[in-house]
């Protein structure tokens, strides 16, 4: 009974998008990935206006003998997002036998659009859990720009 390795390409796991199909994120839901093969996967959520996207991954190298290194961008990067504090736009992680967890978010300003993260993996198989939320913030809400209660008759 004898072990077999897997290649880089079967080891691949998880929804796989492009920049011009990109998987669509479900905020909710938790994702475990495996990147290999020298690859690149996208993934897109519609943010609301004036709503933010905080995106959290936890990515891992098991192998010894290879370094693993990941890119992680949100995207367009001239989309007029607002930073968040405590986040990044973009991330670069450079692995051995080792493990990183990290925050990226946005804020939206604007109308309504959607984001895209965009993660490239090169040299070892990573692993990587992907979770978000999104949620409104009182900090992006224009003034004035909530309806204002009617006056109750005197």
């Amino acid at each position: 009974m004898g072990l077999t390795e897997v290649s880089d390409v079967e080891a691949r796991q998880g929804p796989m998008g492009t920049l011009g199909d990109p998987a669509p994120l479900d905020p909710f839901k938790r994702y475990d990935l495996v990147l290999a093969a020298n690859e690149c996967r996208v993934f897109s959520l519609k943010i609301p206006a004036k709503w933010t996207w905080k995106v959290s991954l936890t990515v891992a190298n098991r192998e010894e003998s290879r370094r693993g290194q990941l890119t992680a961008d949100i995207l367009p990067k001239d989309g007029g997002w607002a930073p968040l504090a405590g986040t990044y736009l973009d991330k670069d992680f450079d692995l051995g036998r080792e493990g990183l967890a990290v925050s990226l978010g946005v804020g939206n300003p604007g109308d309504t659009r959607t984001a895209l993260l965009q993660l490239c993996q090169h040299g070892a198989p990573l692993r990587v859990t992907l979770t978000s939320e999104i949620s409104a913030t009182k900090a992006l809400v224009v003034p004035h720009s909530t309806p204002s209660l009617p006056e109750k008759n005197p």
